[in-house]
């Protein structure tokens, strides 16, 4: 490439062999194709990196392997940033990691540190109009894990302080657990 800056090339070629491994979903060998380009600012690197971040997560749900999900989902966020993960909708690939990691460790009888999972990332929101049941899914596991701490008193702080949610009938439910 003639006056070109031959390290965009490069950029460019690893994104390349990067998309062909998200061809052949093998996403943790894209991502590794697709972080050097991350240092550029360019969207097209972050776009396709947060996508075959978003598919490896997904592989690792469906595998049971919920803290690896999380690791990749919270590796890509570190790596981009809220704004531009945001930017990209990632939030909902986001959460179903952060939710099924945490009713792991809950189950597990972890539940302090599920507490601290599912609220590490309170600037990186979840929209309740466009994910109802995204929304209503973390809102569920922050209340059982409250439940399952004995915290009552904070249950019942948190479900009235839902009241944006706009399904009575559904915080009404949230809030019978707290008692229970």
């Amino acid at each position: 490439q003639k006056g070109g800056n031959p390290g965009n090339l490069l950029f460019r070629l690893q994104l390349e062999v990067g998309l062909v491994r998200f061809a052949q979903e093998d996403y943790a060998a894209a991502i590794e194709h697709m972080v050097p380009g991350l240092g550029t600012g360019e969207g097209i690197y972050a776009a396709n990196y947060l996508a075959a971040s978003a598919n490896l997560a997904r592989q690792f749900l469906e595998a049971g392997k919920n803290e690896e999900a999380y690791i990749a989902v919270n590796a890509a966020v570190g790596m981009v940033g809220e704004d531009v993960a945001a930017s990209h909708g990632f939030q909902n690939s986001y959460w179903p990691a952060v939710i099924a990691y945490s009713q792991a460790l809950r189950k597990a009888g972890k539940a302090a540190d599920a507490l601290q999972i599912a609220t590490l990332q309170k600037s990186f929101k979840i929209d309740p109009s466009s994910s109802p049941s995204l929304y209503r899914a973390y809102w569920q596991e922050r209340v059982s894990i409250l439940v399952t701490m004995g915290r009552g008193g904070d249950c019942r702080a948190l479900v009235k302080g839902l009241s944006d949610a706009g399904d009575s009938r559904w915080l009404e439910r949230q809030r019978s657990h707290c008692s229970n």
